[in-house]
């Protein structure tokens, strides 16, 4: 696999991501994420404009490279990968709870609580359930790939 090939394959929605792949990568995105954000604000802090510029061009191109892997995570558990979205939406939604909060009071406790609910979901289903065995509609099973290619 050329260097372009593994670049473009971090963008694509296609396939499935074991539950082992999708923890390494979430780390190293997270971890480089940080080393980036904390680099980039050194940077600026030096007079060096551009530098958020390219921090805000790189932290886009991670947030787009996490999402795919999340999708490609839910279709390893046999999930459409609009489940990101209804998740993004609930989530999106929440920023109207300060709203919520001083005018009516019960919904804004039952809104609170189906968001925790949703991202609680979401966390057990990404990072601690099994893909589904074998092969599903979107692709062969990648715990049994990696085994048969002696990884």
């Amino acid at each position: 696999m050329t260097a372009s090939d593994f670049i473009l394959s971090q963008f694509s929605i296609a396939g499935r991501t074991s539950q082992k792949a999708f923890l390494r990568r979430w780390l190293k995105l997270c971890y480089g994420s940080s080393v980036l954000l904390v680099v980039c604000v050194f940077l600026i802090s030096q007079g060096f404009q551009l530098a958020g510029y390219v921090a805000a061009a790189l932290i886009l191109l991670t947030i787009i490279a996490n999402y795919s892997m999340i999708i490609r995570r839910f279709h390893d558990r046999n999930r459409s990968g609009w489940w990101l979205v209804a998740c993004l939406g609930l989530n999106i939604g929440s920023s109207f709870l300060g709203k919520l909060e001083h005018t009516h009071q019960n919904l804004f406790l039952i809104f609170a609580l189906v968001l925790l609910v949703a991202n609680l979901w979401l966390l057990i289903e990404l990072f601690f359930r099994r893909g589904s065995l074998g092969t599903n509609r979107f692709g062969e099973d990648p715990a049994n790939l990696s085994m048969a290619l002696g990884q």
